[in-house]
């Protein structure tokens, strides 16, 4: 195959993709005044590249809007001169690149080449974050690993709803890896819906949480 075939079955290739079938559906966000070190560590707790920074009360549109994404890029850039005073607000410079999910892949390319991102927030109709869609993505979607079976659509996650008090779960994703948990504080969403404010029984740490696929809620709160 020369050079042009490539070029043109890229192109195609992004041209057939959605942004809903390769995005992730979990999100992990913070308040904009959380110290960086803190942002690193939700990231390694986590296991994931970006953190959704939610707006301050007065700053930047309402308070708890999602305003920005901190990349591991942005971390590992602004770690070198940190002095105990750089917060997400600050890392986040950049106010967020949104998507939709029924979007091609291939405009998801030209947003991240035009404004020299490397992630951008998918939302759903109401503006909602609904899941995050990386560099990392497109590229498994242009060049998939050899031997693996073609990726199909999987439908949306079920959307979860709660009361304060009952139990957030986290399924593990590893053999011999326990479940995560945390009790539910608050939600954020409509009908009992996410995001929910929860505090994780491992650490202690209280987080805005967008639960994906993997997450379950444990009835703990009578109606």
């Amino acid at each position: 195959m020369n050079e042009r075939d490539q070029t043109e079955s890229v192109a195609q290739t992004l041209e057939h993709v959605r942004v809903s079938d390769v995005m992730t559906s979990t999100l992990v966000a913070c308040a904009a005044d959380l110290p960086l070190r803190d942002v690193a560590e939700l990231m390694t707790r986590h296991r994931i590249h970006c953190v959704i920074v939610l707006a301050e009360p007065g700053v930047r549109g309402g308070p708890g809007e999602p305003w920005g994404v901190i990349a591991a890029l942005d971390l590992v850039g602004a770690a070198p001169f940190d002095e105990n005073q750089s917060t997400a607000g600050r890392v986040a410079g950049t106010p967020k690149i949104t998507v939709r999910p029924e979007e091609q892949l291939g405009r998801a390319a030209l947003l991240m080449s035009e404004y020299a991102t490397t992630h951008l927030v998918v939302v759903d109709d109401d503006g909602a974050p609904a899941g995050i869609v990386s560099a990392l993505d497109i590229a498994r979607a242009v060049a998939p690993p050899p031997a693996t079976p073609p990726r199909t659509t999987e439908p949306p996650p079920s959307r979860l709803s709660a009361r304060a008090g009952d139990r957030l779960v986290i399924q593990h994703h590893h053999i011999g890896e326990p479940e995560r948990d945390a009790e539910i504080l608050e939600t954020h969403g409509p009908e009992g819906g996410a995001p929910f404010l929860v505090r994780w029984t491992d650490n202690g740490r209280t987080s805005l949480f967008y639960p994906g696929s993997d997450a379950r809620v444990d009835r703990l709160v009578a109606p």
